[in-house]
């Protein structure tokens, strides 16, 4: 289940300062939990059931939200090629452009989910 009014969610426009995060709340006051950390192929499968918002954490950048309305093309043209698979050791040599995305599902109260993409470089 995802969030039917993810178009209004905004999360703070403060600079991402350390990865990972250990919180994600919206503007609203919602708290979202880390779930499990996700592979290129869990995140395929979490898109196959629905839309999923997406979340892009940077460090010295604000949170960037891919709503569900562009999770698809934002999957298909920035983040499949970049998931990283082996969160032990990541060699950014393999990824085009030498970053990589650590992905994790996260979850609020009402069972509203994101993915949340924390960028390494």
């Amino acid at each position: 289940m995802t969030s039917n009014n993810d178009n209004a969610m905004q999360f703070s426009q403060k600079l991402t300062m350390t990865l990972p995060l250990n919180e994600l709340s919206s503007t609203d006051g919602t708290v979202f939990l880390r779930g499990t950390y996700l592979n290129k192929q869990s995140v395929k499968g979490l898109l196959k059931k629905g839309p999923i918002p997406f979340i892009v954490a940077d460090v010295g950048h604000p949170l960037k939200l891919i709503s569900t309305g562009q999770c698809f093309p934002f999957w298909k043209t920035e983040v499949k090629d970049h998931v990283a698979d082996d969160l032990d050791y990541i060699d950014l040599d393999l990824y085009r452009g030498n970053y990589a995305y650590i992905a994790s599902e996260w979850i609020d109260a009402n069972l509203s989910r994101l993915i949340l993409l924390e960028k390494v470089h």
